[in-house]
C-alpha cells in the first residue's frame, strides 16, 4: 500500500516537474526566436556547410541559433 502511495507521489511529482520544464523550454524557444544574436562564420564549427547556414539574413541568424542550440543538446545528451 505504502508503495502505491509512493509511486503516485513520484509520478505526481514527474508530471510537475514536466510541465516546468515544457514551460522553460517554450519560453526559451519564444525568445529565441526574438533574440538571434549573429554569429561570426569563424566561430561555427568546421562541421557546418555554407548551405547550413545563410549569415546574411535575419533568418540566417535564426537558423544559426537553432542549429548551434541543436547540436549543443545533442553533444550533451549523447
Amino acid at each position: 500500500a505504502s508503495k502505491k502511495v509512493a509511486d503516485a507521489k513520484l509520478a505526481k511529482d514527474f508530471q510537475a516537474v514536466l510541465k516546468e520544464f515544457q514551460k522553460a523550454q517554450r519560453l526559451a524557444a519564444e525568445r529565441e526566436t526574438s533574440y538571434a544574436p549573429s554569429v561570426p562564420k569563424a566561430v561555427l564549427p568546421s562541421s557546418y556547410s555554407a548551405d547550413e547556414v545563410d549569415v546574411g539574413s535575419d533568418a540566417g541568424a535564426v537558423q544559426q541559433a537553432f542549429l548551434l542550440e541543436s547540436r549543443r543538446s545533442f553533444t550533451c545528451s549523447t
